[in-house]
C-alpha cells in the first residue's frame, strides 16, 4: 500500500512474488483495519489487530459503559463505529405512526423468528443478542433502530457520540424515499451541533 515498487512477501499462509498494489489507498497511507466484534472472542481480536470496532449498539444508555471498558483493555486508541437503521418522519408522532405500520402491519414475523433462529444456532449467546430481538430484526435488521422526528434522530445521534461512538453506518427504509430527508434534515442538523465532524453518517 506505501511503497511503489514490487515486493515480495513470504508468511503462513501467502508466498508471493512481485506484488504491486494500483491504486493506493485514499490519503496515501493504509486502509483502516475494521473488525466486527460483539462476542468477548471478537472484541479482544478487534481491540488487538484492528484500528476500528464495529459493534452492536444494544441500547445507548449502557453504550458508554461498553465503550469504556472497551477502551481499559485497548493497548492502544481505536475507532469505534456502530450501525443502525433510520426510521424517521418530520415528528415523532408521524414516526411512530410509520414504525407501527411497518412492524405490526407489514411486518414478516415468521421470517424475523426464523433469522434469529439462525443467529442463535450460530453460536450467539442471548446475552450477545439486543432485546426485543424479533421486533428488531424487522426494524433494523438485528441492527440499532433509530425512530423518532428529525430532531429525536439527531439527539440520538448525539447521545451515541457522548457515549464515545466515533462513527455510525445507517440503513434506511426506502432509499428513494428517505435519502433527501437524511441530507436535507438530518444531516444540517448534526454539522449545527458539530457531531457531523465527529460521527461519521455513511
Amino acid at each position: 500500500w506505501t511503497r511503489d515498487e514490487p515486493f515480495d512477501f513470504k508468511g503462513k499462509f501467502f508466498d508471493l512474488k512481485h506484488v504491486t498494489a494500483r491504486p493506493k489507498p485514499f490519503g496515501g497511507g493504509r486502509p483502516i483495519l475494521v473488525s466486527a466484534g460483539n462476542s468477548l472472542v471478537g472484541r479482544d481480536f478487534a481491540l488487538r489487530r484492528a484500528d476500528c470496532v464495529f459493534m452492536s449498539v444494544r441500547d445507548t444508555e449502557q453504550l458508554g459503559v461498553e465503550i469504556s471498558n472497551m477502551k481499559l483493555l485497548a493497548p492502544v486508541p481505536r475507532l469505534y463505529f456502530g450501525c443502525g437503521n433510520l426510521i424517521f418522519r418530520p415528528t415523532r408522532r408521524e414516526a411512530d405512526e410509520y414504525f407501527h405500520y411497518l412492524i405490526n402491519e407489514q411486518g414478516d414475523w415468521a421470517a424475523a423468528d426464523h433469522a434469529l433462529g439462525i443467529r442463535t444456532r450460530g453460536g450467539a449467546s442471548s446475552a450477545q443478542l439486543p432485546t426485543h430481538t424479533a421486533e428488531r430484526m424487522l426494524a433494523a435488521a438485528g441492527t440499532y433502530p433509530i425512530v423518532g422526528g428529525y430532531d429525536d434522530v439527531v439527539d440520538e445521534f448525539r447521545q451515541m457520540s457522548e457515549a464515545g461512538l466515533d462513527g455510525i453506518a445507517v440503513g434506511l427504509v426506502n432509499y428513494i424515499e428517505d435519502m433527501p430527508a437524511l441530507r436535507d434534515e438530518i444531516l444540517p442538523r448534526l454539522e449545527r451541533l458539530g457531531l457531523r465532524g465527529q460521527m461519521s453518517v455513511n
